[in-house]
């Protein structure tokens, strides 16, 4: 009799059907956590993991202990040879300090009281904030490529306590494009550059973990390094000019793989001379605009026995379109050059020459 309050009568095209109405079975979310935890660690995903003892456990990086709450309620589960407990550890890596933990409120206002942030979105807009202030007493903005290249994303997960520190380099360097300044202080040392109307300025912000107890040590330090690394991409930037023009660059394409089964880049440049042809023709481009599909063509992939794309993989075609530019390149083979790598990160081709050369390359 009692069974007969799970089961409901339904109406359909061949008659009545009866459907068992199962009560939803309900367990008390502290008795499911204990082994929930552990399984939601080990479905995190990252490119490197690593092993710090011999339970076989993988991560990102060593875990050092486990805080585990349900409200205050401790919850118990292990991960590896770790237990949760009670408490975390606050502070400088070599110097930390236990703190009892008694509720979320409590864990997150003794992380603030320290300087850490734990919200990395709240941590983003904080880092942001302050470098753009920081360039603002300097009569400049932030240089807006930190933000889509990702520099800024990048900090924002190697901090927990972001303090700012400028920094300053020799103006000297402002020679170099503004792509390889900004290449080599996001590589190296992570640091944000500073513009004034549309320059850049020679100056930096570095964001430390925690305030240093000797600031002008660790500026000294910053600038150190930071200038020495702009002196290799000068050098570089030296050394492959004495290699142009581009064409000359090109003729070294035949040591580079394109592909094992595929062959070199120079049978991929002999493949898109080919394929421009049939395109100019369905195009119909004029003599003009077929001579310089032909050039970027066979220009395209030049730049990639250079020691500076070497140095840095990002700057493909923006270092070609450089090189054929002080080679004595129309703009159109020059812009071309750079394009053939889009449409990335919402960015497009923009000129003629360029989008046929970005779809010959991806045809090919």
């Amino acid at each position: 009799g009692g069974s007969l309050n799970h089961t409901k009568l339904v109406a359909s095209d061949k008659g009545a059907y009866v459907f068992l109405l199962k009560p939803p079975r309900t367990v008390p979310t502290p008795t499911v956590l204990p082994d929930l935890i552990p399984q939601l660690i080990n479905t995190l995903r990252s490119p490197k993991t690593m092993r710090w003892d011999d339970s076989g456990v993988r991560f990102a990086r060593p875990v050092r202990w486990l805080l585990a709450l349900y409200g205050s309620a401790p919850i118990r589960c292990a991960f590896g040879r770790l237990t949760s407990h009670r408490n975390t550890w606050v502070g400088r890596p070599t110097r930390l300090q236990q703190v009892a933990v008694s509720s979320i409120d409590q864990y997150f206002r003794t992380l603030t009281s320290r300087g850490a942030i734990l919200d990395h979105a709240q941590r983003r807009a904080t880092i942001e904030e302050t470098v753009a202030k920081i360039a603002k007493q300097s009569g400049g903005t932030a240089a807006p490529e930190m933000l889509s290249h990702g520099l800024l994303d990048e900090v924002t997960f190697l901090v927990e306590q972001p303090v700012p520190l400028t920094g300053r380099f020799d103006p000297v360097y402002l020679t170099l494009p503004r792509e390889v300044l900004l290449a080599s202080m996001a590589k190296y040392q992570r640091v944000f550059a500073i513009e004034a109307d549309g320059q850049l300025l020679p100056q930096c912000v570095a964001i430390l973990d925690g305030t240093p107890k000797r600031p002008a040590a660790v500026r000294k330090v910053v600038e150190r390094i930071l200038n020495a690394r702009l002196a290799d991409s000068l050098m570089f930037w030296t050394e492959d000019h004495k290699r142009l023009p581009l064409e000359q660059m090109a003729k070294e394409l035949s040591g580079v793989t394109f592909h094992e089964r595929l062959g070199s880049m120079a049978d991929k440049t002999l493949r898109l001379r080919g394929l421009c042809e049939v395109l100019a023709d369905a195009w119909r481009l004029t003599d003009e605009e077929r001579q310089h599909l032909r050039s970027a063509c066979q220009l395209a992939k030049a730049d990639l026995v250079s020691t500076m794309v070497k140095e840095f993989p990002t700057l493909q075609g923006v270092i070609g379109k450089h090189y054929a530019k002080n080679s004595g390149e129309p703009s159109a083979v020059t812009e071309a050059i750079e394009e053939q790598y889009l449409p990335l990160g919402g960015r497009s081709p923009h000129t003629l020459i360029g989008s046929a050369l970005s779809i010959l390359d991806k045809y090919d």
